[in-house]
């Protein structure tokens, strides 16, 4: 991806089907459940959680933190985890600063 221009279009057009994605999780999966499956934690909920952090480093986190129901479900689904959740996302909170760098430069 180094070297090439920014396609607004494209981002334009993933941050339109994450927003859907977080909206069905929001009202599906969380309509009456404080996780994915049910009242427990689950591996779903780790694999989900896993993937919407993703958008952190991208600055995107606000795809889903606007929605309240999504938010305190991540919220959630990290606190049980304690710790450990931060230190498996060490690296990709890091880039960051990477992607930072990388689209400021192309601004």
């Amino acid at each position: 991806m180094r070297g090439r221009p920014i396609d607004w279009e494209k981002v334009k057009f993933y941050r339109k089907k994450v927003s859907e994605v977080v909206k069905f999780l929001d009202e599906y999966f969380l309509r009456e459940n404080p996780y994915l499956c049910g009242s427990e934690i689950t591996l779903a909920d780790l694999l989900g959680v896993c993937e919407l952090v993703q958008l952190i480093p991208v600055r995107e986190q606000m795809l889903y933190e606007s929605n309240p129901k999504v938010k305190a479900w991540v919220e959630r689904v990290k606190s049980r985890l304690g710790p450990l959740f931060d230190q498996s996302h060490e690296e990709i909170f890091g880039l960051g600063a990477m992607f930072d760098q990388n689209v400021n430069s192309k601004m």
